[in-house]
């Protein structure tokens, strides 16, 4: 045998044994256990309508009574009106103003009860109107820039601001500002760890900060006074993030894709809703691949109750929800989607 074809020989056992450890070690991590288990409701959500929608980055805004508003990030002057028990759909456009034509990095529509909001941290400014003609009455000047801005009443406002590089949390009433610089906690990789999402119960007087890449949330009043630092039923409690070098402008970058935790939040009927990113001991791979995994906790003490899935639309993943009631509200890319579900399993299940 020729000392060339020994080579080739040698080469091809190494691909075939490199291929084959590539596998294994896929293999590995996929049945890798993060110990922990979910008490699942096994009750499969009964779709009642569906809505398609041309563009992405979509959100759901706010609701009242029978409907439900979704608005986009990058087309603040328009909406989707979806009427819940009609199961229709119309485009709603807001008028801002010639002096606002071009929604803001970091922007966001908001509606709440009888009004709609606009929150543009990068120019300090809340918009405010009513749902009843879809025109800005009110321009308030916030005394800082924020990047989140979330309004609890007419007059009040949570923002996330960056001070020291690190997110903080203050209250706003448009005359004085008043900052929490304790609220979140760093780790690692500073300024991006403490990255996460904010929501409001206007019906408990309940502000919830659940960060993206850690198994915990935050809940306090409205004047940001904490009740309680729970956690989410994974065992993920520091952040698998890497941050890159900071760019000329100073802005920080992922450098490699994060592990994300929780991925979207909603809160009803007393309860918080959280889609998480990541696997529990007793459910299949194929499963949490193929559907949205919502774990339910109890809004007053933190305590975990129940999951249940939400499928994957036309292999579209989950991008935001809202529950309501009975009613499960979901945003794909290019779909709005309502399903049902048996409220009283909700309500009734032994924990």
């Amino acid at each position: 045998m020729s000392k060339r074809v020994l080579i080739l020989l040698s080469i091809i056992v190494g691909a075939v044994f490199l291929i084959g450890l590539l596998c294994w070690l896929e293999e590995v991590k996929a049945n890798h256990l993060n110990g922990f288990e979910r008490n699942f409701l096994y009750e499969i959500p009964i779709k009642k309508a569906e809505w398609s929608i041309d563009r992405s980055d979509w959100y759901v805004a706010g609701f009242t009574g029978e409907h439900i508003y979704v608005a986009n990030l990058e087309f603040l002057n328009y909406l989707i009106d979806v009427n819940i028990v009609e199961k229709e759909t119309h485009r709603v456009m807001v008028h801002i103003g010639a002096s606002w034509s071009k929604p803001r990095l970091g922007a966001a529509l908001m509606v709440l009860d009888s009004s709609f909001y606009i929150a543009d941290g990068s120019s300090s400014i809340v918009f405010l109107g009513g749902i009843e003609n879809w025109e800005v009455e009110k321009t308030d000047t916030v005394r800082t820039r924020f990047d989140i801005g979330i309004p609890i009443s007419d007059s009040k406002i949570i923002l996330r601001l960056v001070r020291n590089k690190a997110f903080m949390l203050g209250i706003s009433n448009g005359k004085t500002l008043n900052i929490n610089d304790s609220l979140l906690t760093q780790q690692d990789e500073g300024i991006m760890s403490m990255d996460g999402l904010m929501k409001y119960d206007r019906r408990q007087g309940r502000f919830v900060y659940t960060y993206f890449y850690r198994n915990q949330f935050i809940v306090c009043d409205s004047l940001l006074t904490v009740l309680y630092r729970g956690n989410t039923i994974d065992t993920v409690q520091y952040e698998k993030i890497k941050v890159g070098k900071p760019d000329r402008n100073g802005d920080v970058r992922m450098s490699a894709p994060p592990l994300v935790v929780n991925k979207q939040v909603a809160i009803d009927n007393a309860h918080l809703y959280i889609a998480s990113g990541i696997r529990a001991d007793n459910e299949g791979r194929k499963a949490n691949q193929q559907n949205a995994v919502i774990d339910a906790y109890d809004l007053s003490n933190g305590k975990y109750l129940f999951s249940f899935y939400i499928p994957n639309e036309y292999q579209e993943k989950l991008s935001d929800f809202r529950i309501i009631g009975s009613r499960f509200i979901a945003v794909y890319s290019n779909k709005i989607v309502m399903y049902t579900f048996n409220v009283s399993k909700f309500d009734n299940t032994t924990y």
